[in-house]
């Protein structure tokens, strides 16, 4: 853990050494650094409906994968202070910005009571760069970027009709409280908000909790009736993400990009029970659609989402084999 610790500190000394000249600028945009639409959690604003096959065994209704449930992802990026210097052919850009996100998942159709089944909200603070230098070209590379997010919290809960409706129907339900502090570090290569035409992204990232001992969630005896559960050993992810737009060719123009944005993350599944202990797993995020790019900094696009591994919703991160199968409007 140590380690990482030192190569985040040293990266951070490295990219404020570079701050010898240049232009800083407050409160303003910046548009590069951003994280791609298939990124599991990010600040874009995304509104999802889709099937979904597993909402744990505590759920009382035994139809619910025959009806869609409705997923809203509603975040922000505050930038507070923005960097740049070009020096010939060399130019570098930075920002620093506050992040967050809150997220949701709603039983909108269920007849009684549209259940809420998940909140959560997570929010932080990100250095985000881009570099672009002549002898990247040797590599075929556009320019490379560099995401750091220091610190961020992420904090879980199960809707008040969920919790109310399990207790009433089992007397083994139980209530995990997912709260943590991590770290992230992302490599990009050929950052697309900052170039035109097609071009292929890839995004490589890991994550790590700063204080390991109280891993990703905590339980109390009075929510989990008496039950004792098993603590989380492993606290590590690591991720890459491929993000390929195109602007022109079949199905593409300069008004309506086609993407294709996949992620493949490996997580950690939680093991609450011996019987059902933890273990790592690959988990795979599709978005295939189309970006509106209108006269504003806005985008919308359209998009149909795969997504398949464990559910990402708080405490059912216990649960593989967990699939979203919908449409998904995005706002970036």
């Amino acid at each position: 853990m140590k380690r990482y610790i030192y190569f985040i500190i040293i990266t951070l000394i490295l990219s404020f050494s570079a701050l010898c000249a240049g232009q800083f600028t407050c409160f303003t945009p910046e548009h590069f650094g951003k994280p791609f639409v298939s990124d599991i959690r990010s600040s874009i604003i995304k509104f999802e409906e889709g099937f979904i096959n597993d909402m744990s065994e505590f759920y009382y209704m035994n139809d619910y994968q025959k009806r869609p449930f409705s997923e809203g992802h509603v975040g922000t990026d505050i930038p507070m202070i923005s960097y740049r210097k070009k020096s010939g052919d060399i130019s570098f850009k930075s920002t620093y910005v506050l992040t967050g996100a809150f997220n949701l998942i709603i039983d909108s159709l269920e007849p009684s009571n549209r259940m809420v089944i998940n909140t959560d909200y997570w929010i932080g603070s990100e250095l985000r760069s881009v570099l672009y230098h002549p002898s990247l070209e040797k590599f075929k590379l556009k320019n490379i970027g560099l995401n750091i997010i220091p610190l961020y919290h992420e904090s879980t809960h199960l809707g008040d009709e969920f919790v109310i409706a399990a207790l009433d129907h089992g007397s083994d339900f139980y209530r995990v409280n997912v709260s943590y502090e991590s770290w992230v570090l992302a490599l990009t290569l050929n950052d697309p908000d900052t170039l035109k035409g097609n071009i292929f992204s890839t995004r490589i990232g890991m994550q790590g909790v700063w204080f390991p001992e109280d891993g990703f969630y905590q339980y109390n005896l009075l929510e989990t009736q008496e039950q004792d559960l098993i603590m989380g050993e492993r606290t590590f992810k690591y991720w890459v993400q491929f993000n390929w737009r195109r602007t022109h060719g079949l199905g593409a123009s300069e008004m309506f990009h086609q993407i294709n944005s996949i992620e493949l993350r490996n997580r950690i599944k939680y093991g609450y029970e011996a019987s059902d202990p933890e273990k790592r797993t690959w988990n795979i995020n599709a978005y295939f659609g189309w970006e509106y790019q209108s006269d504003s900094d806005r985008k919308v696009g359209g998009y149909l989402r795969v997504y398949y591994g464990i559910n990402p919703y708080g405490q059912f991160r216990n649960i593989d084999g967990f699939y979203f199968i919908g449409l998904s409007l995005v706002l970036m």
